[in-house]
């Protein structure tokens, strides 16, 4: 129930946002995922990373698919004159 309540406050946060802030806050949120990605890709090539570790890293591989899926299907709408 928390979780829904600070799931629901944060989306009525977001609608209050200019375009030009909630672009801002994707480019925050981008960078923090792809820094932890990038930390954990590094301790499993160093070969330090532990199971849970490990565990979040398959989670957040899956989820850099679905994001490149995601741009890739946005690409692939946009008009081709630009």
């Amino acid at each position: 129930a928390k979780m829904r309540e600070a799931r629901e406050a944060l989306g009525e946060r977001l609608k209050n946002l200019t375009p030009e802030e909630r672009k801002a806050m994707r480019e925050q949120i981008k960078a923090r995922f792809e820094k932890q990605l990038g930390e954990l890709r590094g301790k499993k090539e160093k070969g330090t990373i532990t199971p849970a570790e490990s565990k979040r890293l398959e989670r957040l591989e899956r989820m850099a698919e679905r994001f490149k899926g995601a741009r890739d299907e946005r690409a692939d709408d946009q008009p081709k004159d630009r």
